[in-house]
C-alpha cells in the first residue's frame, strides 16, 4: 500500500519519510525498516523517479521535452548531480539514453538474441 503511494505521488516534492508515516499512521522507524529490503526508503524513491526519467527519455512523445525539464519534473534540481545518479544506475548518461532509444541502436542481450535498444526500454517499463 506504501509503495502505490509512493508511485501515486512520485513527482511531488512533499513526498518524504514524515508525510508518508504521517499518512499510514506509522512510525518513521517502522516505515524505513519496511523498506530495508529495498535499500531503504531514499533509495526506493530515487530508484523509481530515476526508472520514470528514463522511460520518458527514450518516449518518442516526449523528445521536444529538455533532459533538465524532465529531470525537473521528478525532483532532481541539480544537473550534475541526476547525471551522476542516472549513470550510477543504467550506466549511461541521460543524453545517451535518449540517443540509442532515438536511434534505436542494437544491443545484445544475452540468450543469443539480437533487439534494439527501443525494445530493451519498452521491456523495462
Amino acid at each position: 500500500e506504501i509503495r502505490r503511494h509512493i508511485d501515486a505521488h512520485i513527482r511531488s516534492r512533499h513526498l518524504t519519510a514524515e508525510a508518508i508515516a504521517a499518512m499510514f499512521g506509522i512510525s518513521m522507524r517502522k516505515l524505513y525498516y519496511l523498506f530495508e529490503p529495498h535499500g531503504g526508503l531514499s533509495r526506493y524513491i530515487q530508484e523509481e523517479r530515476l526508472r520514470r526519467c528514463r522511460a520518458e527519455l527514450a518516449d518518442p512523445g516526449r523528445r521536444h521535452e529538455s533532459i533538465a525539464e524532465i529531470a525537473d519534473r521528478y525532483g532532481f534540481g541539480h544537473r550534475k548531480s541526476f547525471v551522476r545518479a542516472f549513470r550510477r544506475s543504467f550506466d549511461m548518461t541521460p543524453r545517451e539514453m535518449r540517443a540509442h532509444a532515438a536511434h534505436g541502436r542494437s544491443q545484445s542481450l544475452g540468450h543469443g538474441e539480437n533487439r534494439t535498444m527501443w525494445h530493451w526500454i519498452r521491456e523495462l517499463r
